[in-house]
């Protein structure tokens, strides 16, 4: 890796064919019957993948560099934010990019199946009503925008092109909030203007 220090369990394979291996507690591997011509693909969880040109060569070493993506991903927990690296509790986001993927009407109905053990469903068959959400069930959670409490109708009432995020607290995460939380916590972030000067 970039400390000098060996991958252990580093996933190497033969590209376009089942051939391969793992390197060993040295970072260490062998493959046999490698045609010259031949690709390697080297991965591991955490790091970069990399495909390297045998080029006719019988020892190929790699240096594999650490994969930042999502590791500083910013998620707004409680009265903070705190980034995915380092959290451990039961906390999901939605980012602005998932939300604009969906070209569902309501914020409610954009948020359906990204999320584990939300869903999502409509209170009653009336054109214009609105989708309630329920984080593994439990019934109607509570909604905070921008720090501050509302109600699900404010929230269906939010146009997702206004929403920066939003983050999803479960079972003792949303303890914070306590016991309006019981059924989990909706933190919307919501997009606000920057300064130019």
């Amino acid at each position: 890796d970039q400390q000098g220090q060996p991958v252990i369990g580093a996933t190497i394979i033969v590209k376009g064919t089942t051939a391969g291996t793992l390197t060993d507690i040295n970072g260490q591997y062998t493959l046999q019957n490698v045609p010259p011509n031949a690709t390697l693909a080297f991965s591991f969880v955490g790091l970069v993948s990399q495909e390297v040109a045998v080029a006719g060569r019988s020892k190929i070493d790699i240096t594999l560099t650490e994969a930042a993506i999502g590791l500083e991903e910013v998620v707004v927990v409680g009265y903070g934010t705190q980034t995915k690296k380092t959290l451990s509790g039961a906390v999901s986001n939605v980012n602005e990019a998932a939300l604009q993927a969906s070209v569902a009407p309501s914020v409610s109905q954009r948020m359906v199946g990204k999320i584990a053990g939300l869903t999502s469903r409509i209170t009653d068959g009336r054109p214009g009503s609105t989708n309630a959400l329920q984080i593994r069930n439990y019934g109607t959670p509570l909604y905070i925008i921008d720090g501050i409490p509302r109600t699900e109708g404010d929230f269906n009432n939010l146009g997702p092109n206004d929403i920066e995020s939003v983050s999803i607290l479960k079972d003792a995460s949303a303890s914070i909030y306590g016991l309006l939380a019981a059924n989990g916590v909706v933190l919307v972030t919501t997009k606000m203007g920057k300064s130019s000067m």
